[in-house]
């Protein structure tokens, strides 16, 4: 199974928008560096089967936004039961590639964009959506 969709990640801090004397206006280097390593860790966290990394790049208040208008997921605990829930098929991911297009933002809020392409197998799945009337 594959899938190619548009990939928003935000990392948000506390504080004012805008630069001010403690706040440079522009990422650094360093913190765009910093970022693009959650970005890959991320990656090949799932490329392993790797649960607890790839919940080691959220921060313990994460919010995944689901397809289809789904209803917000908030927290590791949530996203863990979302993603990999107790009674779920296993699965392993054979392709994650990430492109970044951008990484911005300031010293409080930082934003990356982009794309990925993705492919997995699942095991065994039962689909349990009710009859349509």
């Amino acid at each position: 199974m594959r899938m190619h969709t548009a990939v928003i990640l935000g990392l948000i801090c506390t504080g004012a928008w805008g630069a001010t004397p403690e706040c440079d206006a522009t990422l650094s280097t360093r913190d765009a560096t910093a970022i693009r390593a959650v970005i890959e860790a991320y990656r090949t966290s799932w490329l392993r089967g790797d649960a607890k990394g790839v919940l080691a790049t959220f921060t313990p208040d994460a919010v995944l936004l689901p397809a289809h208008g789904a209803r917000p997921v908030v927290g590791t605990t949530a996203i863990t039961n979302y993603w990999w829930p107790a009674d779920g098929p296993p699965f392993t991911i054979t392709k994650l590639e990430i492109t970044v297009e951008a990484v911005e933002g300031d010293c409080r809020i930082a934003y990356v964009y982009g794309r990925d392409d993705v492919a997995w197998r699942i095991a065994r799945h039962m689909w349990d959506d009710a009859p349509s009337p």
